[in-house]
């Protein structure tokens, strides 16, 4: 997981794998999000192709508008990336997929968001990681 280092230097921090954490602190913090940003959006793209094998299809619209997005965090320095459908759950032409997801009282749920995580969340993590490393090997020889 990646998370923005305290202090007031800036920079980011991967909890979890040292050789990572060390690597990128040779990286500027600008540098630093870039990598982790691609990095993320790459290995959701796993994430959303399952999503989309999943999703019940009536007129292909809710399959259509899974995509892969940048979150936006009230906190600065946060970075994060999700796959979602449309403008979200309950929100705008696609609004109906989180009754799909989570059903309704007269409807039960179909989810395939959920699942798709599930089943694809190791193989997301082993390419971001990988990912981050290439990134800061990349970024690192440019200098």
């Amino acid at each position: 997981m990646a998370r923005k280092a305290g202090g007031g230097a800036g920079g980011v921090v991967v909890t979890g794998v040292e050789e990572i954490d060390r690597r990128m602190k040779t990286l500027v913090p600008r540098l630093q999000k870039k990598v982790i940003r691609q990095s993320m959006r790459k290995a959701m793209k796993i994430v959303a192709a399952a999503t989309r094998a999943r999703v019940p299809v009536d007129t292909g619209l809710l399959k259509a508008s899974i995509k892969v997005r940048a979150t936006k965090f009230k906190r600065r320095g946060r970075l994060g990336v999700e796959v979602r459908a449309g403008e979200g759950d309950f929100k705008g032409d696609t609004f109906y997929g989180g009754m799909v997801e989570y059903g309704t009282k007269r409807m039960p749920p179909r989810p395939f968001m959920a699942p798709a995580y599930d089943e694809t969340k190791e193989q997301a993590k082993g390419v971001a990681m990988d990912e981050i490393l290439a990134g800061i090997e990349r970024e690192a020889s440019r200098d």
